[in-house]
Formats: C-alpha cells, structure tokens, sequence
C-alpha cells in the first residue's frame, strides 16, 4: 500500500513539473494547448512580383514541436537589397518618419510567436502596405503548415502600378494607372492630370481642338490605348492608332516603365544573392 501511495506521488510531481514552453533563439515559448495544429518545418513565402513601390515582400517562418518559434520578414528592392541592411535606405527611413523599421518588424514578429498567429497584430501607422504583406504571407505559410507543405509559396502581386512622365507644356503629367489581381490586368486608365488632379481630356476647350485638327475624340483615343493593354494583358508596346503616335509613344515609355517596377521573383536571382 505504501509503494502504491509513493508511486502515485510521483506520477503527480512529474506531471506538474511537465514542460509547458519550448527554449528556443526566441527565448522561452509557451506551448499551445493543442500544438498539433501546425507540422513542424521551415516554410517561405513571397510575392510573384515587386509592388509599385518597388519592393517585394518575404517571410522565413519556423514552427517547432507544432508552435511558431521564429518569423523573418523582409522587403528587398529591384536591386535585391532589403530595407533593413540597406543602411543608406534604413537610416533616411527612420530620419525622414522617425520609426525604427527593425524595431516595427520586431513588434510583428513577436505579436505572431505570442499569438501563434495573426490575430491582433500591431499598426505599422502610415505603412499599412507592411502590415498588410506580412499578414498575407504568415496566413499562407500557417495555412500550408496544417499539412506540412513546405515548398515555397509564391503569391500574386495584387497591386495599382501609377506611372508618370515629364509633364508637357502646360502642366499636365502624362499618368498611366493599371490594375492588377491575380497576375491578370483587370484596369488601365491614361489620362494627363494637372496638380489638382484635374484630367486635360476633360476640357471642352481641349478636347474642340484636338477634335479640329485630327477629326478624332482625344478621350476615345486614351480610351482606345486603355482597352489595348487590357486586352493583352501584358506590358507589350501597344499598336499606333493613326493619328495619335504621340500618345502611343507616350503610353509605351510609360509599359517600359511599369516593366522595370513590377521585377518577377526569380529563384536564380534569390540564389545568387545568397551566395
């Protein structure tokens, strides 16, 4: 009777000095309740292509004994270069808005390994595009870790590209506005805005004069090179329409453009910045 009474006690001192928390480069993780939810594994997400800005986000996410134990985001630019190690952009960042972006992705970060996940992560302030791609891919990544899918996860850039040239004589700043959703051109929109916003095509006087001197409606011209983009959904030089080259020379220097911005992810590119 004794021994049984003593093995008793020992099964309750192990169970209550059981290990509630993982030790890991992150420091002491509570476990979760039912930490089966997520396959351990190293997962990697990112975006198909660089965003009108000219970044492309992406996230190394570490899940250990079924519980999120490291998060790494970062925003590389065309040159390949991310905010953070780029100390020229990082220094004129926090000079110029007096945040500290190491610091703002540190509060994602531990916002998630506290959470085990995105709910009621942190504002990122007048950068909502931050806090918005590093939620997109953490939820790509923790949903593909249900299954412990590990391969890397590739998401469409869903993106509005703003393209500009030199205003011309007047003022008005040739602007080429496309929409993207799922890799697919779903919008475009040329049109010459003035500072105020206000679009030339818009006047009457403008448009009774282009009227005069070509036999042509200038907002249908505009209109006529929108849909062309649409329909080829691509950044293919468009096709002249007699009359209007100038337009059309204008519009493909500003594709040119868009071409340069709107860089692909390219595996290769990732492996040779690793080297």
């Amino acid at each position: 009777m004794k021994r049984l009474i003593i093995l008793v006690f020992l099964v309750i001192l192990l169970s209550g000095c059981a290990k509630n928390y993982i030790n890991d480069s992150e420091g002491q993780i509570p476990l979760r309740e039912d930490p089966s939810t997520y396959r351990d594994g190293i997962y990697f997400a990112t975006y198909s292509h660089h965003n009108n800005d000219g970044y492309r986000g992406e996230m190394n996410l570490t899940i250990r004994e079924g519980i999120i134990t490291k998060v790494d985001f970062r925003e590389f630019s065309l040159e390949g270069k991310d905010k953070i190690s780029d100390l020229e952009y990082y220094e004129a960042f926090k000079a110029e808005h007096n945040l500290d972006l190491r610091v703002l992705y540190t509060r994602l970060y531990n916002s998630v390994i506290r959470n085990q996940g995105t709910q009621n992560l942190p504002g990122t302030g007048e950068f909502p595009d931050i806090s918005n791609q590093f939620r997109f891919l953490c939820e790509s990544i923790l949903y593909a870790a249900r299954d412990g899918n590990t391969a890397p996860i590739i998401l469409p850039m869903n993106e509005v590209y703003i393209l500009t040239s030199e205003p011309d004589e007047e003022g008005y700043v040739p602007t080429l506005k496309i929409t993207y959703v799922a890799d697919s051109i779903i919008s475009v929109v040329y049109s010459k805005l003035n500072p105020f916003d206000e679009a030339k095509e818009s006047r009457d006087d403008v448009l009774e004069a282009y009227r005069n001197a070509t036999g042509m409606e200038l907002d249908q011209i505009y209109t006529d090179y929108a849909s062309q983009i649409l329909r080829q959904n691509s950044m293919d030089p468009v096709d002249a329409i007699a009359g209007a080259t100038e337009t059309m020379e204008q519009i493909n220097d500003l594709l040119e453009q868009l071409a340069q911005r709107r860089l692909p992810y390219n595996k290769m590119d990732e492996l040779e910045k690793a080297e």
